[in-house]
């Protein structure tokens, strides 16, 4: 057995901690993130392992502040997050090889989610626009004119959180990107809180969203309703009949013939 001994602060640098690990389509190789301390900072990439352990894990990206792995349907490409003091954008690499590609133009915001479409043309991303007041570019201004912040003025609850500070008004949004070009579109932008969840059709032609557009929706949970947004149409239907309650991690059958969902019956609205 090992001798045991204490860490020191300094050996808190050498630790390495991973996550969001994802399954090619093929069942062959996992993606995940890789946080490490380097140059006294924080550090994160993504790397990729063979689900048999037959090769050393390798480094697919460096740029430090990058996570969201998702695997493209066919597994050729991987798209991924990259995070900067302006905000986050949507970068693309081929697994043949070659340099990440920055795919979306976003104004400063942040990045909660993506999927790729299972046809792989687009992918459906939740993101939300920093307010102007409060981006990167608002802020070095101030310093270059000696002005301090602004105040943060909201009438809603709902204005920060833990791990994702202060937001305001702000809130996540559903857009469509396109996969060759980077062009987005909205598609939802009706929930009050940007807490939504979302799930592709298995033939790639719907959207199911579980989503609250309630005035009350930080203390009532019930009003949560299931919206289809048709791709080719453009069009929003809510599911009817169903149960009152939470509703989150919606997910379609196989089949494309049913949604199932996270949730409960009763008076409760708590979350």
């Amino acid at each position: 057995m090992a001798k045991k001994k204490l860490i020191t602060p300094e050996e808190l640098d050498n630790l390495v901690s991973v996550g969001n690990p994802q399954i090619s389509p093929d069942g062959t190789q996992i993606l995940y993130t890789n946080k490490c301390v380097k140059d006294g900072a924080s550090h994160t990439s993504i790397w990729v392992t063979q689900t048999k352990g037959s090769k050393k894990p390798k480094a697919l990206t460096t740029g430090g502040k990058d996570g969201m792995p998702r695997w493209s349907p066919n597994g050729n490409q991987v798209a991924f997050m990259r995070a900067n003091e302006s905000g986050c954008q949507i970068f693309t690499i081929d697994m043949d090889g070659g340099e990440a590609q920055q795919l979306t133009n976003f104004k400063e915001g942040a990045i909660s989610e993506m999927q790729w479409s299972p046809r792989g043309c687009c992918l459906a991303v939740s993101y939300r626009q920093t307010e102007k007041p409060y981006t990167h570019a608002a802020s070095e201004k101030r310093k270059e004119n000696k002005e301090s912040d602004p105040p943060i003025i909201t009438e809603e609850v709902w204005y920060r959180l833990d791990g994702d500070g202060y937001f305001g008004h702000a809130r996540f949004q559903l857009y469509l990107v396109d996969a060759c070009n980077g062009k987005h579109k909205n598609i939802w932008s009706k929930d009050t809180l940007g807490f939504f969840s979302y799930c592709w059709s298995p033939k790639g032609n719907k959207i199911a969203i579980a989503t609250n557009t309630s005035k009350n929706a930080i203390t009532d949970s019930k009003p949560t309703k299931i919206v289809i947004h048709d791709v080719m149409n453009r069009k929003n239907k809510t599911l009817p009949n169903c149960t009152k309650g939470p509703k989150d991690a919606i997910t379609w059958s196989p089949n494309g013939k049913y949604l199932a969902w996270a949730g409960r019956e009763g008076d409760e609205s708590t979350y």
